[in-house]
């Protein structure tokens, strides 16, 4: 079956913010109470198109110029995203169709990459189960490595920063302004980069936020943020460091240290409002909270 509401922000990590199933969402200066179901997703935003040789040629160029560690990782997300194309070739070979076969080749392209962040997703949910029970301790564990990766994903993922990535293409390629065909590059573009970020986040470290004020952590339909970069006049920064509000009295920084460690906060009432205020500033369309009165002064 295919998957036409397809999300962009992992509707699990959402419920965090629920109550009695419902949430409360911002969006265009009306806040309202809904599900998970209905908020960060769109239509197809998943979809596959079929690489172009100039599309292999732009990604390939920018892989060429990584560190070589980064290398090899990345040109398999070419063949990757390219799999299923390969198979729906070798099928247009015959001359004998069957409307099965081509509803599942639909089927797959449709779904592929929203499978992918599923099964990402999965390795996410232990650590994110024990960041809401208050213990990091995991990231002394293997499973850090996996959670880096999955929490840059959740970066790149969204349909905000995949429109920055396409605006950069636009923006760079003489050859991809003539030819229009963004989309599928803009995705293998967003798993190269979590790639990436995954390998640099692995080497940080990774603080406990607690909030035991009377304002609860708010996120938005995007929903890690580098609390270094200027959003707000579009200035990128070079150093990262992640901030990704998990419930509303938890959440977590990744930063960069000399030594690997991990350490426990508490949130003060001016860093909440602070924290609340970046996330507002860099959401797209949609802000969330448990409560209706917290998104009230983002009217």
């Amino acid at each position: 079956m295919k998957k036409r509401r397809q999300h962009y922000v992992f509707q699990q990590y959402l419920r965090a913010w629920t109550v009695d199933g419902q949430i409360f969402c911002l969006r265009n200066g009306k806040i309202f109470p809904t599900n998970t179901v209905n908020v960060a997703q769109e239509r197809d935003f998943y979809k596959l198109e079929e690489l172009t040789e100039e599309g292999i040629t732009l990604i390939n160029s920018f892989i060429s110029r990584m560190n070589p560690a980064y290398q090899n990782a990345n040109k398999g997300w070419i063949e990757f995203f390219r799999l299923v194309f390969i198979v729906k070739q070798w099928y247009e070979q015959f001359e004998e169709k069957h409307l099965e076969i081509e509803e599942l080749l639909n089927e797959v392209i449709n779904n592929f990459e929203e499978e992918l962040h599923c099964m990402i997703e999965g390795e996410g949910i232990n650590p994110l189960n024990n960041i809401l029970n208050g213990d990091i301790s995991f990231s002394e564990e293997d499973s850090w490595h996996d959670f880096c990766f999955f929490l840059a994903m959740q970066y790149f993922r969204t349909k905000k920063i995949r429109e920055r990535i396409k605006c950069a293409i636009i923006d760079t390629s003489n050859t991809f302004q003539t030819s229009g065909r963004f989309g599928y590059v803009e995705h293998i573009f967003s798993c190269i980069f979590a790639t990436n970020m995954g390998f640099s986040l692995s080497q940080m470290n990774i603080m406990l936020l607690e909030n035991k004020t009377s304002i609860p952590f708010i996120t938005a339909d995007q929903p890690v943020i580098n609390i270094r970069a200027d959003y707000l006049n579009g200035i990128q920064a070079d150093e990262i460091e992640l901030y990704y509000p998990v419930s509303p009295q938890i959440a977590v920084i990744i930063f960069e240290n000399d030594n690997r460690t991990f350490v426990t906060s508490l949130a003060s009432i001016c860093d909440v409002k602070k924290l609340n205020d970046l996330i507002f500033n860099v959401s797209r369309e949609q802000i969330y909270s448990n409560t209706k009165e917290s998104l009230e002064k983002y009217k």
